[in-house]
């Protein structure tokens, strides 16, 4: 742990190099001043606030929380803003979180989604946050010590890229890979690339599906258009006013996968999803099972998104 931080410590002039000569071969980059390294314990999970982003999946809902506690190999308290349109998943809400207490010590109910989001954003006491989607699952450890090194306001860390990472699924087309740069002392397991260059998921800065965002750059985004009713117009807001930074970072193998087999949105954007019912998958839960976690990892999609049938098991 101690060399992977002292060679973060050496990525700030080599990104400086770097990302300068970049931009002035494609004139697409503007030079990245530095990279201020914050060294964190590996246990410190305040610097980081997760948010969480559930509607009427709570099946789905534990599956992340399980995942994102297994990956950590601790337990980090979320912030989660849910939503339940029925008594029966309100009720599986509960059970969810009563079986995570240590996860989610402070639930809240959506009432308005952009105020809530907000001030839930406002209110947190760290210097970033990563959101996280209810389809999203975690599939490889985390090293959040070497994560929280990065400075959020120069490089945004993505947990759902990766170098297999060649198609984009909510559009269906190819998306490649986007040049690479290669700072010195950039950590062997970690890609870098900016942001502009990219295509399809590898563009998306500020995707909800786990960046990891500066606080104050998300606020200024957030204040700027509140014009934004669920996750997807949130996304789409947040991409759209330009806002962040113009690195990416990641790790060599992709640590977070969405598995898109239901939708329950009401916004306007449909994208490729499985057809099973939130209703069926309600009943999974109220019948003892939960997503087979062991399954999902095992999988190597060459995209972020999966359409795919959800392994079940008897909940232990």
């Amino acid at each position: 742990m101690q060399s992977e931080i002292k060679a973060l410590m050496q990525v700030g002039m080599g990104l400086i190099k770097t990302i300068t000569s970049f931009g002035k071969s494609r004139r697409r980059c503007r030079t990245v001043s530095k990279l201020q390294v914050l060294l964190v314990d590996s246990r410190s999970t305040q610097r980081l606030t997760w948010l969480i982003l559930t509607k009427d999946r709570p099946l789905q809902f534990d599956a992340l929380l399980r995942s994102l506690k297994e990956s950590l190999g601790c337990a980090a308290p979320c912030e989660v803003l849910y939503r339940a349109t029925s008594d029966r998943s309100l009720k599986a809400y509960y059970e969810v979180f009563t079986r995570h207490a240590d996860l989610v010590p402070r639930p809240r109910r959506e009432t308005k989604f952009n105020r809530d989001v907000i001030e839930m954003v406002s209110a947190t006491r760290g210097d970033r946050v990563a959101f996280l989607v209810d389809d999203l699952v975690f599939v490889s450890p985390v090293d959040l010590g070497l994560v929280l090194a990065v400075d959020p306001c120069v490089a945004t860390y993505s947990f759902r890229l990766g170098l297999r990472i060649v198609r984009c699924q909510t559009h269906d087309v190819p998306s490649g890979r986007p040049p690479f740069v290669k700072p010195k002392g950039l950590p062997e397991q970690w890609l870098a690339w900016p942001w502009s260059m990219g295509k399809g998921d590898w563009w998306v800065r500020n995707s909800l599906d786990g960046n990891v965002l500066s606080r104050d750059l998300l606020l200024a985004g957030l204040h700027s258009n509140r014009n934004f009713q669920g996750p997807q117009t949130l996304e789409e807001m947040l991409c759209g006013c330009r806002f962040g930074t113009e690195l990416g970072v990641c790790n060599m193998e992709p640590q977070a996968i969405n598995i898109a087999i239901n939708r329950v949105s009401s916004e306007r954007k449909i994208y490729p999803h499985g057809t099973v019912s939130a209703d069926d998958l309600l009943h999974a839960w109220e019948s003892g099972l939960q997503v087979d976690l062991p399954t999902l990892r095992a999988m190597r999609p060459d995209s972020c998104h999966v359409v795919c049938d959800l392994p079940l098991e008897p909940r232990r």
